[in-house]
């Protein structure tokens, strides 16, 4: 057993945290935001995950850390900013001037997610100067759109006075060439022909799906889970007539997300299940750091007191990492989501289920690490409707059948298939669902 409470442990603590998990950087700013979607966890968490502080401590410690990073030559692959909408805190420039005029370089782009609220404010032609600023010193600027349909400022309300256009969103999503990530909701899914036709126009657009994310909060249920296999149907079906133009070949790469080419028509949601030897989210792979205390938490939904596992501290004018509750941090940062959680031992898609937002699963379990129920529900409904598709469209056949597939890649390919089988049996009352979401889709227009 390691102690971590040792100068020896501490040491390898730091290489675990700082050599093992340097893909990405994310720095965690304030549950601010413009809008107040239902299903958003900083509407009912934010002021615990992130305490108001004052704005100067926040930009005065964001200075400190990046020369601490600076001093320490760390590196990163994407140094992302989060916050509840960053283009709406009052002092969004000087966090990027500060990052831009700092000596900290080590990392490849900037990737921010917002709502896009900042076009009705007049903002994006400052934002783009921004934009330039960063790729003129060799940054990518990277932007993902939160839009969730055609209706999205009527389904997720808008504090501010401005009248939103998504038409004009979108020519600005355009302009930035930015990433589009809707979040699928129980209230996205009631209007799921309008939503999924609205997509389909955007896909048509920019010749690229949008990342499909499902919500793994607490709130699914029958009605839910009905809606979501009508979605992905009805979806899958108008994106190989009206993107696709009935390219099987392509239909089927961009399934199993084998060819980069291909890639462009995945949407996450709706594709090939992939065996997991880590956590699906970016929880083992990104540092997380809440600027207003310099803490570093396991990540943005789960700043909680307990689960803090270290916190810069001045001492003597320097910047010094200590230790916190590391024990909770330690099990999570190493586990194999596959054999880890007890409740899924005996599962029989744990091998590659994504499981559930462990924030969720605290906020509402007390414990990150069990499961919600109608996630799980969820999760399998999710799987055997893509089974269904895949086999409706004879993928499975058409990339086996490829001689130039590797063979561990081929044996991989199977033993999902199995895993899926074994699965469809367990659960015949989703598969009854999935057979009444697709009469019903087949008498649609």
């Amino acid at each position: 057993m390691i102690n971590y409470r040792n100068k020896a442990g501490l040491k390898l603590l730091e290489k675990t945290i700082f050599e093992y998990r340097t893909k990405d950087l994310e720095l965690s700013f304030s549950a601010s935001c413009d809008k107040s979607c239902y299903y958003c966890y900083l509407k009912d968490y934010g002021d615990k995950l992130y305490p108001p502080v004052p704005t100067n401590q926040i930009l005065s410690n964001l200075e400190k850390l990046l020369n601490w990073l600076y001093e320490n030559n760390y590196s990163f692959n994407s140094l992302d900013i989060f916050s509840g909408e960053f283009f709406a805190l009052s002092y969004w420039e000087d966090v990027f001037r500060i990052i831009l005029n700092s000596k900290f370089k080590n990392f490849n782009g900037i990737m921010i997610p917002t709502n896009f609220s900042f076009v009705e404010k007049g903002l994006s032609d400052k934002i783009f100067y921004y934009k330039e600023l960063f790729e003129k010193q060799g940054f990518i600027f990277h932007l993902s759109c939160s839009i969730d349909g055609i209706d999205d400022y009527e389904t997720r309300p808008y504090k501010g006075k401005e009248k939103i256009s998504i038409s004009n969103v979108l020519d600005q999503v355009e302009r930035f060439k930015a990433g589009l990530h809707p979040m699928v909701s129980p209230t996205f899914l009631k209007n799921f022909k309008k939503n999924a036709d609205f997509w389909i126009s955007v896909t048509k657009r920019f010749d690229d799906t949008p990342m499909l994310l499902e919500v793994r909060n607490n709130f699914w249920d029958n009605e839910s889970f009905k809606n979501l296999i009508t979605f992905m149907l009805y979806f899958f079906k108008k994106l190989y007539t009206d993107v696709l133009d009935c390219d099987l070949d392509t239909f089927a790469k961009s399934y199993f997300c084998f060819d980069k080419s291909c890639r462009k028509y995945n949407c996450s949601l709706i594709e090939f299940p992939h065996i997991l030897q880590r956590m699906s989210c970016s929880f083992q792979s990104t540092i997380f750091i809440r600027v207003s205390d310099l803490s570093f938490i396991p990540c943005h939904r789960l700043g909680y007191p307990q689960f803090i596992y270290g916190q810069l501290i001045e001492n003597n004018g320097q910047l010094v990492y200590q230790e916190k509750n590391l024990d909770f941090h330690i099990a999570a940062m190493t586990h194999n989501p596959s054999s880890f959680i007890p409740k899924c031992a005996n599962c029989s898609i744990k091998a590659f289920c994504i499981k559930g937002c462990m924030g969720s699963q605290f906020e509402n379990n007390e414990d990150p690490f069990i499961p919600l129920d109608n996630i799980c529900q969820l999760e399998k409904i999710k799987y055997l409707t893509n089974h269904y598709i895949a086999k409706k469209y004879n993928f499975y056949e058409l990339i086996l059948s490829d001689p130039l597939l590797a063979s561990n890649v081929e044996a991989n390919i199977r033993h999902v298939i199995s895993l899926l089988n074994e699965l469809e049996n367990e659960h015949p009352e989703y598969m009854k669902l999935i057979e009444e979401g697709e009469r019903f889709v087949a008498e649609l227009k």
